[in-house]
């Protein structure tokens, strides 16, 4: 299968890419800054630099597009996360050969629902949120939905927080670095359960799934989080006890509800979901 995958010099991407690679797909590898030499040993390894900022014009012709590359907050403006999350995305479908694509998967953000109430959020959960960031993934969701090409599959997989060594991005993540520097670590609400988590290994094993599935919607969109949810409190212990550090938290009160995903549609495609426990504990052998 032909496959192209943007991202390849960002975790995500490279990780998704790489398993595609292992199992004899031909890769066209999209990459801006950072070329992913890890993937160059590759026999069917074809990179292709591409600056979604910019204005571009290609023929990419491939069976299934998995987008991985995104503009974010902690290194983008507002005016650039436009640009490359939406504007930038609409150019890339633009240039696909339409007479080749079958299949897009976009890697999206749970960050749509940064401002939803409910108790349980599922997929039919219409988003509400504040932030750039947010607008910028909910615009390009839709850039993909009003994309249009007969027979297209289209699937939209909204990422909680990915968990991986050395990532840097997410409470989770900052939190593992601010105990190993013994700094103090403050969380708002101890009794606030969350399953807003997947381990980078089990997201690549999802989106394999995706890649041989088909669907019978016009638009597929799943929020890709771990069952059973769990405390944030007892989240943290597990950090300071596999770390073998001494509790150093600060506990907030907080009015705010849980924020637990419903796992339901997502459990419908026969994929093992993995508990927040597993998640937590894959990521903290992987450190």
């Amino acid at each position: 299968m032909k496959i192209i995958v943007t991202g390849t010099g960002t975790p995500i991407g490279n990780a998704i890419a790489k398993r595609l690679l292992e199992n004899h797909h031909k890769v066209t590898c999209v990459y801006n800054s950072n070329f992913p030499i890890n993937l160059k040993k590759f026999k069917n390894f074809y990179p292709q630099k591409l600056d979604l900022a910019k204005k571009f014009k290609l023929n990419l012709a491939a069976d299934v597009l998995i987008h991985c590359a995104s503009a974010t907050p902690e290194r983008n403006n507002s005016i650039e996360l436009r640009k490359i999350n939406v504007i930038g995305f609409d150019n890339l479908l633009k240039s696909l050969n339409l007479k080749t694509i079958k299949k897009i998967i976009l890697i999206s953000s749970i960050a749509v629902y940064e401002k939803n109430k409910q108790n349980i959020i599922t997929e039919n959960s219409l988003p509400i949120f504040k932030s750039k960031y947010a607008k910028s993934k909910y615009d390009q969701e839709n850039v993909l939905i009003k994309f249009k090409r007969k027979g297209l599959k289209k699937i939209i997989l909204r990422l909680s927080s990915v968990l991986y060594k050395n990532c840097k991005v997410n409470f989770y993540c900052r939190t593992i670095s601010s105990i190993r520097n013994k700094k103090k670590v403050v969380i708002n609400g101890d009794n606030k359960f969350i399953n807003s988590v997947i381990f980078l290994d089990d997201l690549v094993k999802i989106v394999q799934r995706f890649l041989i599935s088909g669907n019978k919607e016009k638009n597929f969109i799943f929020n890709i989080v771990s069952k059973k949810p769990k405390k944030i409190k007892k989240i943290l212990d597990n950090f300071y006890k596999r770390l073998g550090e001494k509790k150093n938290y600060i506990i907030k009160s907080s009015q705010d509800k849980n924020y637990i995903f419903s796992t339901k549609k997502l459990s419908k495609t026969k994929f093992k979901i993995p508990t927040v426990d597993s998640t937590i504990n894959k990521f903290l052998n992987d450190i």
